[in-house]
């Protein structure tokens, strides 16, 4: 493992079948680990167009769907590639030794998406 960065082992790769994805928390940060024919990415599980989880979402290829509004992401490096979302996920470094998944430490951030900016909803209210 990398020394001057901290990772966590957060699963095992034999639990997340091709082309499906897992959610969990890391460090207060909901990450979407998410199995592609090309290896496993971690990507932040909240959609950038109205703050919705994005486990779920179909994958395909590279590219998963958010379950509600049908935003489509690279899971490779987060980049939008279809509408509504405008803003790109966050995406996090990953070692896999044998099938141990560690991922890199994700820093806690207040929020990823502006409350209301371009290709945002307001939060909704309960």
């Amino acid at each position: 493992m990398s020394e001057d960065k901290e990772f966590i082992v957060v699963a095992d790769s034999t639990d997340i079948e091709l082309g499906q994805s897992v959610s969990l928390e890391v460090n207060g940060v909901q990450v979407l680990l998410c199995h592609t024919r090309d290896g496993i990415f971690a990507i932040e599980d909240q959609c950038t167009h109205a703050n919705e989880p994005l486990c779920g979402g179909r994958i395909d290829g590279n590219l998963i769907s958010c379950p509600v509004h049908g935003a489509i992401f690279d899971v490779r490096n987060g980049e939008v590639k279809g509408p509504p979302a405008s803003i790109k996920l966050r995406t996090f470094a990953l070692e896999i030794e044998g099938t141990s998944i560690s991922i890199e430490k994700p820093e806690k951030i207040l929020s990823t998406v502006p409350s209301l900016g371009p290709g945002s909803f307001p939060p909704r209210r309960a």
